[in-house]
């Protein structure tokens, strides 16, 4: 055979072997024995990733020897701390819904329509919501002693929250509350505001309350406009005082115990205990709260404390102050040369067992930034701490010496 017939067969040879094993991968394809045991097998592959996962997420968990490995217990710490976090997000959003809710029942909507009313009618509905408030304090003519200091509050809601003036409980070692009808009940400072001169107490127990005020919108009060105080001036024998006049002047900034706040101005009597009370516009409505008059010598010179000053700080009030568990104060512009930085406040105490002590915060620190805002004043500082909840971590930024440091914790509500 000639060589190029025998390539002419070898061909045909090798086309034939290609054609018999397509033919037999048919065969197998169709073929349902083969079919249904690559299904068997596929199931079973499937089943195995399914059991495995399993095992992984329900049963070894639960045994006690992975619980007790590193990897047991990290998986546990981290679903712990996990849920920890989601717990103090809702909680937070919880009270500040809740703190929202609260403050929209003490703050009433101010209406236009509410007809004005003559003196003896607004004493008649609204006296017995006046209360006096009692501070024990140290007396410092004696060693051992203790004076009280009177001053004169109303209340805000049906929980018990009593408005009055910072300085009346300032210090006090006990508070106590005189309803219109003679009743004594102990109180409590619940937090206050020596910046603005404004605390709210809370009564230690549920009683049925005599009455409640209507606040108004001192920002609407013009000159010449009737004004009625009640209060419990000079001595508690005395409470229940009713003296009125007119809205005098507004905006007058003056600077009384070291506060620096613009008041309304009224001629209407205001004399020492009462502070704290309320001065009501011609519709019944507490318009501000009666803090000072000029001097001995001088009368018919009193100043309230806008209510609007009230309103926008009862947020913040009407729950305890946040507490980190630190003595700040501003800094020199020389301390601040010295130290070649242009903001800050120094930290000149630390209270033991504070949030702030267990982070590791030191005296003599210098406070940076709190967050993300940069510090410049212990007010400024307060301010911003006063924009977290309780239980909300806040980060420091601290000089120490030459070391910058940032120190975290969670911020608690005053011991």
């Amino acid at each position: 055979m000639e060589p190029q017939n025998m390539d002419e067969q070898s061909s045909k040879n090798e086309k034939k072997k290609a054609a018999g094993l397509d033919l037999e991968e048919v065969k197998l394809k169709r073929d349902p024995s083969n079919l249904r045991q690559f299904v068997i097998g596929l199931t079973s592959s499937f089943l195995g990733v399914i059991l495995g996962i399993s095992l992984a997420l329900y049963v070894l968990p639960n045994l006690a020897l992975f619980q007790r490995s590193p990897l047991g217990q990290h998986i546990t710490d981290t679903a712990n701390h996990s849920a920890f976090e989601a717990a103090n997000s809702a909680l937070s959003s919880m009270s500040k819904k809740l703190a929202a809710l609260e403050n929209q029942k003490i703050i009433q909507a101010e209406s236009q329509d509410v007809p004005e009313m003559s003196v003896q009618e607004i004493v008649s509905q609204y006296k017995a919501s006046v209360v006096t408030v009692v501070a024990k304090v140290k007396d410092s003519d004696k060693k051992s002693g203790t004076k009280n200091f009177i001053g004169t509050g109303f209340i805000l809601n049906g929980e018990g929250m009593i408005a009055t003036n910072h300085h009346v409980i300032e210090d006090a070692l006990y508070i106590s509350v005189i309803t219109s009808e003679g009743l004594e009940i102990a109180a409590k400072e619940l937090n206050s505001d020596a910046d603005t001169d404004l605390a709210i107490l809370k009564l230690s127990e549920r009683i049925k309350l005599p009455g409640i005020v209507t606040m108004g919108n001192s920002d609407l009060m013009k000159v010449g406009e009737p004004v009625v105080a009640i209060g419990s001036p000079v001595s508690r024998k005395f409470a229940g005082t009713v003296t009125s006049g007119i809205i005098s002047g507004k905006d007058r900034e003056m600077l009384i115990d070291g506060t620096k706040i613009k008041y309304l101005q009224t001629d209407a009597a205001i004399n020492e205990g009462n502070s704290g009370g309320p001065l009501f516009n011609a519709k019944g409505e507490v318009i501000g709260i009666n803090s000072a008059k000029m001097t001995e010598d001088v009368q018919g010179i009193g100043f309230a404390i806008p209510i609007n000053v009230l309103k926008n700080k009862l947020n913040i009030l009407s729950k305890p102050p946040l507490y980190m568990g630190i003595t700040a104060k501003d800094l020199s512009p020389e301390a601040y040369k010295a130290l070649k930085i242009n903001h800050g406040v120094v930290i000149i105490e630390v209270a033991a067992g504070s949030p702030a002590a267990k982070a590791g915060v030191k005296n003599g620190d210098i406070i940076l930034k709190m967050g993300r805002h940069d510090i410049s004043s212990t007010g400024q500082m307060n301010e911003v701490k006063e924009q977290y909840s309780v239980a909300d971590k806040v980060t420091l930024r601290i000089l120490r010496g030459t070391e910058t440091l940032e120190i975290s914790f969670r911020l608690a509500y005053r011991p």
